[in-house]
């Protein structure tokens, strides 16, 4: 059985602010609290669990044919001073139209599929390493 691979590439534009690219060619930008136009690493680690939860509820929706409408994943992550980890993650569904009794299993079920979110809460070994600079042929 063969593994999904997936690669982000983290480049430095300046003092403390980076840009992060995707597989896709999407780009991030990441900064310290206040850079404009950026999110911080934290930030960014709750979108990319609501992402993941929200184009969960999607692909459910769909195969369930249940209506959601417009809707939002609000994401909540706390840090307690002086902590080097968040203590805990809300993740709060708002779903403009939709039946909520039909909307709860969705929910329920994103809760047990999406991947950056098990992810986080099982957790996972992450490996630093160093390596040259690739100088090209």
């Amino acid at each position: 059985m063969s593994n999904f691979v997936y690669k982000t590439t983290l480049r430095r534009l300046g003092d403390h602010v980076v840009e992060a690219t995707g597989g896709t060619d999407g780009r991030v930008v990441m900064g310290p609290k206040g850079t404009p136009h950026s999110f911080t690493p934290v930030e960014l680690l709750l979108a990319a669990i609501a992402g993941c939860s929200g184009m969960d509820l999607c692909t459910l929706s769909e195969r369930d044919g249940v209506e959601v409408g417009g809707f939002e994943v609000r994401v909540r992550g706390v840090k307690p001073i002086g902590a080097t980890r968040l203590s805990n993650i809300d993740v709060t569904y708002v779903v403009d139209g939709a039946d909520p009794e039909a909307v709860a299993p969705l929910v329920a079920e994103v809760a047990e599929l999406c991947t950056v979110g098990l992810t986080v809460n099982e957790g996972c070994p992450v490996e630093h390493s160093l390596a040259a600079p690739d100088r090209g042929a």
